[in-house]
């Protein structure tokens, strides 16, 4: 059955062995923690958490306390801190740094001590009117869990912009990601509640956990089918920056502005800024685009992989940020050394593909020496890896509801990008990182991050990833050829695979 797809409006046109069988998105689900601890109301923010108590701040790195911060929350968080104080002094992030640690156990909900603890990046973007290949998404929504409070969805990565040619139009832009980073865009998508520890807490706090969709909802028949617009007329739109991290940096920012205050300080500057960023929000600017065409989760590749992909439709062109590669700095910043670096970093911009893993990895004595992988994601922000020659087959999690399929029939076999940094706890993908497209060393797409998994005993963990290839192979096909033809934002047309 044909896929007709409505030509949506222009926008920018131009030139292994088997592991555990869950998804994990590098530790337990794709459903990324980030999102889904609970949240209470809060006026001048949307539906934002409470001040959170108790509240550890220090006006710079040299006034840092170490045996404060370890007695309010542990050893294992005081060290990270530790180790961005080091940086700090060192010169490597801005000389003067509010640093706000804290956790509210009453609200039990999360802020930046649990977002950091989970590894993720809860800084404000740099420009949150442009979205970039690399930032922070998600639906544009808050979800009610089955205990009726709300929750934040899932933070992903929008991995690229791309551009479409559909059957007898122009070339149209589109932002690409994985489906399941959309999932709560649709109605029907569950979250349940769960006690969950939370390090530096002696009592359990709330969050929400995954669950199956409502039957028959319209995230139940996507999970299945994919979806097409006219399938899903109500869909949520998509946000950046995401809710959750809005309403952590206002808060914090909203305790420094008062922190001043007390200290008899200019505030003036501060608060010109977090009226900018809360009218930001309460605009509904944060709003880019809506879910156009996905994938759900049932097609696969011709060699078994998994395809889960999804295609956004920008409202305009001017939030459309491009695609640029990290800069030098924020390679250094990561802690990488020069020869685990791409040659291409300032300036640059992703490129059409150039090589293709399905040719990198074909058994075990035709493997390419070293084949290393960039990404800019979400959550890890820049981080290297390098293509594993075994790859991996797993099932995922969120299929187990689906009746009539075999743990067999659900069993995929992907590609694994393992972790090459020196410190062996940075790994290539996060929570919050699914969407984010890697890169070769000369900044030429590869393929989409959708998942990880990391086996017990294994600090980093691995990603999984599916070549760019078969991903727009399958948004072709699955429009039953109305789209003709995809490339990256800015590719001239007469571009041709480069020669490896």
């Amino acid at each position: 059955m044909a896929h007709q797809l409505p030509s949506p409006p222009a926008t920018a046109s131009g030139s292994g062995g088997t592991k555990r069988s869950r998804r994990t998105e590098a530790s337990s689900s794709s459903e990324s923690a980030l999102g889904q601890f609970g949240i209470s109301n809060l006026r001048d923010r949307i539906v934002a958490p409470p001040r959170p108590l108790p509240l550890v701040t220090f006006p710079s790195a040299s006034d840092y306390d170490s045996d404060r911060v370890k007695r309010q929350f542990g050893a294992e968080f005081e060290q990270k801190a530790w180790e961005l104080m080091s940086k700090i002094k060192m010169g490597v992030d801005k000389p003067a740094f509010q640093v706000d640690l804290s956790f509210d156990s009453t609200a039990g909900h999360m802020t930046a001590i649990s977002l950091f603890n989970l590894g993720f990046n809860i800084e404000g973007s740099m420009n949150p009117k442009t979205v970039y290949a690399g930032s922070d998404i998600s639906a544009g929504c808050y979800i009610t869990r089955n205990d009726n409070k709300p929750s934040s969805p899932m933070v992903g990565t929008l991995g690229c912009w791309v551009q479409i040619k559909v059957k007898g139009k122009d070339w149209t832009t589109m932002g690409l990601t994985c489906y399941h980073v959309l999932r709560p865009c649709l109605k029907g998508y569950m979250v349940g509640a769960a006690k969950t520890q939370v390090p530096g807490l002696s009592e359990k706090v709330d969050r929400g956990c995954m669950s199956d969709p409502a039957k028959d909802s319209a995230c139940w028949t996507a999970d299945i089918k994919g979806f097409i617009p006219k399938d899903m007329p109500m869909l949520e739109m998509v946000e950046h920056p995401p809710r959750i991290k809005h309403n952590v940096n206002t808060t914090n920012k909203q305790a420094h502005i008062k922190d001043l205050k007390e200290l008899r300080q200019p505030t003036e500057a501060k608060e010109a800024e977090l009226k900018e960023v809360l009218e930001f929000f309460n605009n509904g600017h944060q709003y880019f685009g809506r879910p156009f065409v996905a994938s759900g989760y049932l097609r696969r590749t011709k060699t078994n992989g998994r395809l889960d992909w999804a295609l956004i439709q920008p409202f305009g062109d001017s939030r459309v940020g491009g695609n640029a590669l990290p800069t030098l700095q924020d390679w250094r910043s990561k802690g990488y050394m020069e020869p685990q670096m791409p040659a291409k970093q300032d300036n640059c911009v992703l490129e059409p593909q150039g090589i293709s893993i399905h040719d990198c990895v074909k058994d075990v004595t035709a493997v390419h020496d070293k084949v290393f992988g960039f990404k800019m994601g979400a959550s890890t922000r820049c981080t290297a890896g390098q293509l594993s020659w075994v790859k991996t087959t797993c099932t995922i999690t969120e299929e187990k509801y689906m009746a009539g399929r075999s743990q067999k029939e659900r069993r995929s076999t992907e590609y694994v990008f393992a972790p090459i940094h020196l410190d062996p706890t940075i790994r290539f993908g996060n929570r919050g990182d699914s969407g984010a497209v890697v890169f070769d060393k000369l900044g030429r797409v590869m393929g989409l991050l959708f998942t990880g998994e990391r086996p017990q005993q294994c600090a980093a963990g691995y990603s999984l990833v599916t070549p760019i290839e078969d991903v727009f192979a399958d948004i072709k096909e699955f429009s039953c050829g109305q789209v003709e033809d995809i490339r990256l934002l800015g590719e001239e047309e007469d571009t041709v695979m480069a020669s490896t």
